[in-house]
Formats: structure tokens, sequence, C-alpha cells
């Protein structure tokens, strides 16, 4: 007689999870001196590095992909406010500006709660710097982002983070999405031969928004249950904008502000819309220091000040906005 026995579970990395399966460990026994140590250290060095410090109270949450662009709780519409609000030359503050950003630039959600400065690199890395090309007829400007929107990626940062983005849930269909089940081999050929099915104990019944999981087994692989976070399509680069007249009419120039990381790609857009631009006429917006991982805590220093310290912390991703 042999059985062969097939099962599968994807885990939740997370201590409530780890500590629901490792036996016995539900009392005082799941953590162990050495961890404990590890985890001291690990404070420590973050206090050192001072990583724990606050720019202020995200008051809401921003997801990359599970909201539509240009909808409230978008991270990509926060990009903009935050660009427009922060990324000033004072010495051309009163020249209306649009500021271009790649959205792969932004690598996370950004959750509702305390902003850290460990926050600001997760969330927003890289130190691309800011250049700009200035007094661009406005008639060439507006039409950037449309035009480079079309252009092709300078390279792989380009492309829009997926870590947040889950796939639909399906219906089931038993025949792609068996139980997990123990097989009896002892007769294929015979017609008694059977799968027969055993009960399936995950750890929570409680369905909440999360990341689903679809294998050749089918869906029900999951060990804890959740309901699918919609991805929506989101552009390849956004733009901010500042000091725009506010009587609602155009400008005749704008400063087109861009990262150095694909100024070369702007210079070609121009020229393709109409200008004659080259290299020599590309310049630094701001001092080089300050970069993508600076405009972000700026933001949050100026405008998210509201119960500092002491930050409501919302649900996470996926969640109705406000919970």
């Amino acid at each position: 007689m042999s059985n062969l026995v097939y099962s599968r579970r994807y885990l939740d990395w997370n201590r409530l999870t780890f500590e629901y399966h490792a036996t016995d460990s539900q009392a005082n026994t799941f953590d162990y001196h050495s961890g404990l140590r590890v985890t001291g250290d690990i404070t420590d060095v973050r206090k050192k590095l001072n990583l724990t410090s606050l720019y202020g109270c995200a008051p809401d949450t921003y997801c990359m992909t599970c909201k539509a662009f240009n909808t409230p709780g978008n991270i990509f519409s926060l990009v903009e406010s935050a660009l427009g609000a922060t990324v000033i030359n004072p010495a051309r503050s009163t020249i209306a500006r649009y500021i271009i950003v790649n959205t792969g630039s932004i690598r996370f959600d950004l959750v509702k709660g305390p902003f850290t400065y460990d926050d600001s690199f997760i969330v927003s890395p890289f130190t691309d710097a800011f250049q700009y090309i200035p007094s661009v007829p406005y008639k060439l400007a507006k039409n950037v982002l449309n035009s480079i929107n079309g252009a092709p990626l300078n390279d792989k940062r380009n492309n829009n983070n997926k870590l947040g983005s889950m796939p639909l849930i399906v219906e089931r269909d038993s025949c792609i999405d068996p139980e997990i089940s123990i097989i009896d081999t002892r007769s294929f050929s015979s017609p008694a031969s059977s799968i027969k099915t055993r009960g399936v104990n995950r750890r929570q019944a409680i369905v909440s928004p999360g990341y689903t999981t679809r294998d050749d087994f089918g869906t029900d692989g999951d060990d804890t249950p959740h309901s699918a976070i919609p991805s929506f399509p989101q552009p390849n680069y956004v733009a901010g904008n500042g000091s725009f007249p506010e009587d609602g009419s155009t400008p005749d120039v704008v400063d087109v502000v861009f990262l150095d990381y694909f100024a070369s790609t702007v210079v070609t857009i121009l020229n393709q819309l109409g200008g004659s631009y080259t290299a020599a006429d590309v310049a630094y917006y701001m001092d080089p220091s300050f970069t993508t991982q600076n405009y972000l805590p700026e933001y949050a220093k100026k405008f998210w000040q509201a119960d500092v310290p002491t930050c409501p912390v919302g649900a996470g991703v996926g969640f109705k906005r406000g919970i």
C-alpha cells in the first residue's frame, strides 16, 4: 500500500502566522533568547541611524496600484502634489514649472500613520537629482508629459512596481481547484480508486485584503484567506506643477524640471515637439544634494504635522479609506 499525500499552504509572512503554526508556541515560548538579542541589536542600530525619526503623520494610505491614477489614495497623485510644493528654486520661484518624475522611482505604498526616515527609503529609495531646461515656450512644455509617456522606457527602473498588486479572485472550479487530498494508489485501474479529501484548517476565517495565490492546484492554497486587492495601470511618468497664474491663464514660458536620470529623453522629446535643445541647455534646478529621497519628507514636514507625535494608524492597503 502506498498513499501519496499532496497539499500546499502559502503563509502570510508575519509573527501571528508563525506563532499559530509553531508547536506549543502560543504561550511564552515563541521568543528565544538569541532572537531577542538580534531584535535588540537591530533596534539599537535603527536608533543610531535615526531611522525612527518622525517627519509627520500620513493622513491616508497611498498605494501604487490599488487605486486608479488621479483618484484619492493613489500615491502618484500625492507625488504630484509633493513635487509642486517642494521642488522650488528660490531664484526662479515665480516662474511656472512642470516637475516630471518617472513612476518607477516610487517603490512601495505609503500607509496611513507615522512617516519616518525609514519609510522615506522604503517608498522612494533612489537619489536622482532635479535638472531643468529654463523658459521653455508653454506650447512645447505642455506636451512633454504626454509625449514622454509614449516614449520607450529608459530601463527596468521605470517599470511600475507590482509588489502591491494582486491577481483577481476567480470562481472556484473543482477541476482545477482540488481539495487537499490523499490519493489511494493501491489500484489506479480500479473504479474504486479514489481521491479522499481531508479538512483544511486555516489560521482564520475572517477575510481581509491581501495576497491571493493561484497555482496549478487552484486558488485554495492561502493559509490566511484574503480578498484580492485591485491593480490598476499607472502612467510611466507623472508631473507636479507650481507658480502657474492663479487666474487660470497660461504662462508664456515654463521651466521644465525633470530627473537627471532621464534628461536626455526630455531633450529628445522637446526637439520632437519642435524645439532646438542640446545637453548644454540642461542645468541643475536645485542643489544636487536635494534628490528624490527628499521631496516626500519635506512635504511631510510642511503638511503632515497634525497629530504629531501620536499618529493615527490606518488598517493598510486595500481597506476602505478612512479606516
